[in-house]
């Protein structure tokens, strides 16, 4: 395992593959995101004979997973705290606990 910050690893190495990936999934998430917006609006509801009470449920639960993904990925972008609030990547490599 490299002591590099992940950012300084990451940085120059733009290739095809990645940047197909980022676009499929900024394709996704617009699928997603126009899905749970037509849900706001209620337009998959009285429809009995499509089964919309399932697809009312199918994104309820593509709801929770959306906010369950924002806060991972947030949250790994935060510096890892310790309890006292002293952030631990500044203290790697050092005797700080000494």
């Amino acid at each position: 395992m490299s002591t590099e910050p992940r950012h300084a690893r990451a940085t120059g190495r733009l290739t095809a593959g990645r940047v197909l990936a980022r676009f499929l999934l900024t394709i996704v998430g617009i699928v997603v995101a126009l899905v749970l917006f037509f849900n706001a609006e209620d337009m998959f509801t009285g429809y009995p004979q499509v089964g919309s009470q399932y697809i009312s449920w199918a994104v309820l639960f593509l709801t929770c997973a959306t906010g369950a993904v924002a806060w991972i990925v947030d949250h790994r972008r935060l510096p890892s705290l310790d309890d006292s609030g002293v952030d631990t990547a500044d203290r790697r490599g050092t005797d700080a606990d000494e």
